[in-house]
């Protein structure tokens, strides 16, 4: 009896540890530290540093939850994304590429963004040029996107010289243009009200402060076209904020619970027609220094 024991025990032993190992990979024990946003205006402004400090060319996604570590695999042999900044500019300065991947995951999405930007230079790993369908955000129509905003070049009133700053898309202004428009012609008060509340919680970066400021005096032209002198309009804040300097805010893939990462709370807008979403402003080129003016409400 006590030399069948000793036989088994070594065998339960090993499946259990087998149990583990398996668990232990399921849940990302011995995943790399993939660092996720769990803010969007943080992971647009990490994108904005990069861009500017010459990682202009992009590729975008999204990605199921359960497979972020064979993404974040692919990348790491295929562009080094895994080493760190000085690496990265040790192989810039011999001529090679470098890479940084952002990868964001928003509450209740079951899915991750991600976006890959890299540099010129020869490829870290040879043949993988043509891999991606690389667009380039220095050109007109290559931008780099985040649902509903772009990234762009602008001179700020008064600046000497132009900054990268998010602002809403050519089609999503339209689109909110419009639906100002139509909710004033047809009296819908209620609506418009929670427009106007929105718009103006949008973060105020150059690009999207611009944008708000033009829908405000459109507001008040097709008010006074279609509704008249007399009959009182909701009304439009006094001011706009402007954006500040944000840590990145997130966690790192392995502290996820359930498959979903329990991060940083942060404040919500409303999100009736227009969700409240925008990212980060940078100078022109490094050492010009993050932005440190205050932010509007999210």
């Amino acid at each position: 009896m006590l030399h069948c024991a000793y036989t088994i025990l070594p065998f339960i032993f090993g499946i259990v540890i087998i149990v583990q190992i398996a668990y232990r990979i399921r849940t990302g024990f011995f995943m790399p530290k993939i660092f996720v946003f769990t803010k969007k205006t943080a992971y647009m402004q990490r994108i904005a540093d990069v861009v500017r400090t010459g990682h202009h060319w992009h590729v975008s996604g999204k990605v199921p939850l359960d497979k972020v570590g064979i993404l974040y695999d692919k990348f790491s042999r295929l562009y080094a994304v895994d080493i760190s900044k000085l690496e990265a500019s040790r192989k810039r300065k011999a001529g090679y590429a470098s890479a940084r991947l952002f990868i964001l995951h928003q509450e209740d999405d079951n899915a991750l963004r991600w976006i890959l930007l890299k540099t010129d230079g020869r490829a870290v790993v040879d043949g993988t040029e043509k891999l991606e369908s690389w667009q380039d955000a220095l050109k007109p129509g290559q931008h780099v996107t985040v649902t509903g905003y772009e990234l762009v070049r602008m001179t700020k009133a008064k600046a000497q010289h132009p900054v990268w700053t998010w602002r809403y898309t050519k089609d999503r202004e339209a689109a909110l243009r419009e639906t100002l428009v139509q909710v004033i012609r047809r009296k819908d008060d209620k609506t418009l009200q929670e427009m106007i509340h929105t718009l103006w919680r949008t973060p105020g970066f150059a690009g999207a402060r611009e944008q708000v400021k033009r829908m405000g005096a459109l507001i008040g032209r097709e008010w006074e076209r279609s509704r008249g002198k007399t009959e009182k309009r909701p009304e439009i804040p006094a001011r706009l904020g402007y954006v500040r300097r944000l840590k990145d805010i997130g966690k790192y893939w392995s502290d996820r619970n359930g498959g979903v990462l329990r991060g940083h709370r942060e404040k919500r807008s409303h999100t009736l027609l227009l969700p409240a979403e925008a990212g980060g402003e940078t100078g022109r080129g490094p050492g010009s220094g993050p932005a440190t003016e205050p932010q509007g409400e999210l």
